[in-house]
């Protein structure tokens, strides 16, 4: 990358910092380049004008469907819709490609895309399979009325926090509508981080109130297991790029396992119960995408934790600065106090 004038009618004064940095390379020679797009999936689909998540064709990175011999409801190692991932030659042939004006770069395709991890699958499949797990235990394993049994859980918590000196943790889980919702498919509350930090905690929970002899309880306890696995993988390659080629193929043995033991408990429960628990949806295939990829990117690289939690700092801070002003005063004055926030943050900073 080089500095340069504006237009090549346009030279610098002699002399000026610009002229002198002209024809120069910049950064010793580095230079941004576009690796992923990254976005949730209302972003893929809106934006992008990839196939929605709810969708026959629901994935972006191969011709995964709902039904058929592409299923993405097979979730075993050697499923066929695996061999149907996309590949930019494949993708850009495709009649059905999208017709996003960004994928005219001769360098980008559907390949590029990065699934959202914390969308797929802490507030994706995580959401499904906890709650369940919550409502299960509160309305059929524990012997109490369904509140009191939530109290015995929260008080277990709350000791395996301290315990395990959890970093993020659920302020409270007192309360049903915690899990169980208007629709009847129960799905677990709360922030991204309360959810990716609990795993653990729920993995050790069912472990303590499981009926050791129950195989339904035995299938549970396998997938919690695998869950509790794979987050601890990502977490002992925290800001890595990738996870090393050993590592990112258990990640994937345990991401396809997980995701193989709540289809089979999904079918059961569908089947043998009153209500609908631990669902599939197909956030969990794209789960298994980010296993697949996880040699080259890691997952962690690719959720938006960070990102929305300064989205919602700037929404506030674009609130105070609305009332009394005008569009462009509001700007102003924004921009101005988020200059004086950074500038204190940075003075404090150690």
């Amino acid at each position: 990358m080089y500095a340069h004038s504006q237009s090549p009618n346009h030279r610098y004064p002699r002399g000026s910092p610009e002229a002198i940095k002209a024809n120069s390379p910049l950064a010793n020679g580095y230079f941004a380049c576009i690796f992923a797009l990254q976005g949730d999936l209302d972003y893929n689909s809106k934006t992008l004008l990839l196939p929605r998540s709810t969708s026959h064709n629901a994935c972006s990175l191969c011709k995964a469907t709902i039904h058929g011999a592409l299923s993405w409801k097979n979730c075993q190692l050697q499923a066929p819709w695996i061999a149907s991932q996309w590949t930019p030659e494949a993708w850009r042939q495709w009649p059905g490609k999208s017709a996003c004006k960004i994928f005219d770069l001769s360098y980008l395709t559907a390949c590029n895309v990065a699934l959202d991890y914390m969308h797929t699958k802490y507030l994706g499949s995580d959401r499904y399979q906890i709650g369940s797990l919550f409502y299960y235990l509160v309305f059929d394993v524990l012997n109490l009325t369904p509140k009191a049994n939530l109290a015995v859980l929260w008080q277990w918590i709350k000791q395996c926090y301290k315990r395990k000196n959890t970093r993020v943790r659920y302020g409270a889980i007192t309360k049903l509508t915690m899990f169980k919702r208007k629709n009847n498919i129960p799905q677990m509350r709360g922030k991204a981080g309360e959810i990716k930090h609990i795993i653990p905690v729920v993995a050790e929970m069912w472990n303590h109130f499981m009926e050791p002899d129950n195989a339904i309880h035995k299938q549970i306890k396998l997938m919690l297991q695998l869950n509790a696995k794979m987050e601890k993988i990502l977490d002992m390659y925290k800001g890595c790029f990738a996870l090393p080629s050993d590592d990112a193929q258990k990640f994937t043995k345990y991401a396809f396992g997980m995701a193989q033991v709540q289809s089979q408990l999904a079918s059961h429960f569908l089947q043998n119960h009153s209500q609908q628990l631990f669902k599939s949806t197909a956030k969990i295939h794209m789960v298994l995408h980010s296993a697949l990829l996880s040699h080259i990117v890691s997952p962690s690289l690719v959720w938006n934790f960070r990102g929305e939690d300064m989205m919602r700092r700037i929404q506030k801070l674009g609130e105070s600065a609305v009332r009394g002003n005008r569009g462009f005063q509001a700007s102003m004055k924004m921009v101005d106090h988020y200059r004086i926030a950074m500038h204190h943050l940075f003075e404090t900073h150690k």
